[in-house]
């Protein structure tokens, strides 16, 4: 059960936020939070010279592509998003996350 003692109780745990996968955080979200959040927005609609339409599969056969329309989210959002960097940072991750 939660309570309020349970809730202010201090547990060190072994996070690093150093390297935190942004597109990760996409995986759970519920629509309230989102609608909040977005209620929280300043838009300034900005004109473009380009209408085309970006398709964007999110699946293929059995495979969930979800995962990559996160990381595509990133690079298209971020302008210094530096893929090859991001590849070497999941490589690292991953080899020690198996030894």
């Amino acid at each position: 059960m939660l309570s309020e003692k349970t809730l202010s109780t201090f547990l060190p745990t072994n996070e690093k936020f150093d390297d935190l996968d942004i597109s990760g955080m996409f995986d759970f979200k519920y629509k309230e939070d989102v609608e909040r959040s977005y209620s929280l927005l300043k838009i300034n609609k900005l004109e473009q010279t380009d209408d085309s339409i970006i398709e964007i599969k999110s699946t293929d056969g059995l495979i969930d592509l979800s995962p990559c329309i996160g990381i595509y989210q990133e690079a298209v959002y971020f302008d210094n998003y530096q893929i090859d960097e991001d590849i070497k940072l999941k490589t690292i991750m991953n080899q020690s996350e198996y030894h």
